[in-house]
């Protein structure tokens, strides 16, 4: 009996160790997906982030739902595009996000401005979600004029980085804002970087070794109207160097991205140069600010590009609009380059009308998660629009090829000189009214004539 027992054990746990071995051979099922997430007014979404575990975090504006006439609008999606949670965060008044980002642990950082308390003109606004979308803390940062968060980071010890613009303090009419604030968020060093005209951050970047990327533009110094802008600090704030590149007419920065090797791939828009009106503009920089390539990418018309990011295998994702190629009057428009800035490919997404991309973030498995609006699918008035797509960009129906005319200008790159300047700005606990909402949710699969179903397309790929 003993020995039919022990044979019996035996026998189980050689299934259960077959099972854990063929756990490791399964294939798991990736869904792709394009949603449209709104209410009866205008919704936008200005933000993503990417989970360790796939989970997808959108953030943007709402006049759907909520306290006041614009609030903050952050939903939390599962990997297949479900609704994990949905929440509003704001006042009576205005309230917008610039940026987010996630802390090691999960948290959501929400960096971006609000006139709903303090001051009419609108202060730098800065919350700590947990997980679930439960505020830890929400402060807001800024003077007597209008202060504005555009950008935010987390760094290696848990300290956050927001850049913006202030109208408060500093040299000139705007100057460049950066705050680096302990994870409870009191403010450890903040400083303005600016001249005698216009400064503005767009994006932040922290590199390996724990200094501050900044990007965004000038008016006080380069090559013509507004230039593109770069500043590399220290984690104290001190300036390392500082460029500006630029042409004749209006250039602009928009997002930056950090490549392995530490070089710094810049993303914006050009008036000066290209084959266009607007040209999409990427610039690849050593760590030392110089300009190892850079080019244009545009069709006749308006083209721009609002987010950046790098793949695992170094490739360059470049995500914006275009009016140039596509279905409608704007469509989303993402690029594949690698990492000479030679497209791999190029596509559009949308219908007839209003499509655009504001932000990009890529998942450890290389799939693109996208996040813009989009006035073609979903409930009336404009709608936050997610898609996750494959590496190679595919998706049937709302993708179409595009052409874009490369060039390789010849542009200035200038040293510049920054006044930096540290001021007593005011600090307070603000109030934000939190508000669970209640979003239609269009599962679309695009087509000339708006029709949505519940396609999905599956990849594969080794479950560890």
């Amino acid at each position: 009996m003993r020995k039919s027992a022990l044979l019996i054990l035996g026998i189980i746990m050689l299934v259960i160790g077959m099972v854990g071995l063929g756990e490791k051979t399964f294939e798991r099922k990736q869904f792709y997906w394009a949603n449209a997430y709104g209410g009866e007014s205008f919704d936008y979404a200005t933000a993503v982030a990417v989970t360790p575990d796939g989970e997808v975090v959108v953030a943007g504006q709402t006049r759907s739902f909520g306290a006041g006439y614009e609030d903050v609008w952050v939903i939390k999606l599962k990997a297949n595009g479900s609704v994990k949670w949905q929440k509003t965060y704001g006042g009576k008044l205005f309230d917008a996000v610039g940026a987010i980002a996630l802390t090691k642990d999960g948290d959501v950082i929400i960096a971006g401005d609000s006139t709903s308390f303090d001051t009419s003109a609108g202060n730098a606004w800065v919350l700590r979600l947990d997980k679930d979308g439960n505020i830890k803390w929400q402060r807001t940062y800024g003077g007597k004029y209008g202060d504005y968060a555009r950008a935010v980071a987390v760094a290696d010890n848990g300290d956050i980085i927001v850049a913006g613009y202030t109208l408060s303090f500093g040299a000139g009419n705007a100057d460049v804002w950066v705050l680096r604030l302990d994870e409870n968020g009191n403010i450890k060093w903040q400083k303005t970087y600016g001249s005698r005209d216009d400064e503005y951050a767009t994006a932040i970047a922290i590199t390996p070794e724990g200094d501050i990327i900044v990007v965004g533009s000038t008016f006080s110094s380069g090559a013509g109207d507004w230039d593109i802008m770069v500043l590399r600090i220290d984690k104290n704030g001190n300036v390392k160097w500082q460029k500006t590149c630029g042409g004749k007419k209006m250039d602009e920065a928009s997002s930056v991205a950090l490549a392995k090797n530490g070089d710094i791939l810049v993303a914006g828009s050009t008036h000066s140069f290209g084959a266009g009106n607007k040209d999409v503009w990427i610039l690849r920089l050593d760590r030392d600010g110089n300009v190892k390539w850079q080019k244009t990418y545009s069709g006749p018309g308006r083209d721009s590009a609002y987010a950046i990011a790098i793949t695992p295998d170094n490739d360059i994702i470049v995500a914006g609009e275009t009016n140039s190629f596509g279905a409608g009057n704007l469509d989303v428009w993402i690029l594949k380059l690698n990492e000479n800035g030679n497209v791999k490919w190029q596509k559009t997404y949308g219908g007839e009308s209003d499509d655009w991309a504001a932000a990009i973030a890529v998942t450890p498995e290389g799939d693109i998660v996208a996040a813009g609006s989009t006035f073609n699918f979903g409930t009336v008035g404009g709608n936050f629009w997610v898609l996750k797509l494959p590496p190679d960009g595919s998706f049937p129906s709302i993708s179409k090829d595009s052409n874009a005319t490369i060039t390789e200008p010849s542009i200035q790159t200038s040293n510049f000189k920054v006044e930096i300047s540290s001021s007593d700005i005011e600090v307070a606990e603000s109030w934000a009214s939190v508000q669970d909402s209640n979003a239609t949710i269009t599962i679309v699969k695009a087509s000339k004539n708006a029709e949505t179903s519940t396609y999905q397309q599956t990849a594969t790929a080794s479950q560890s």
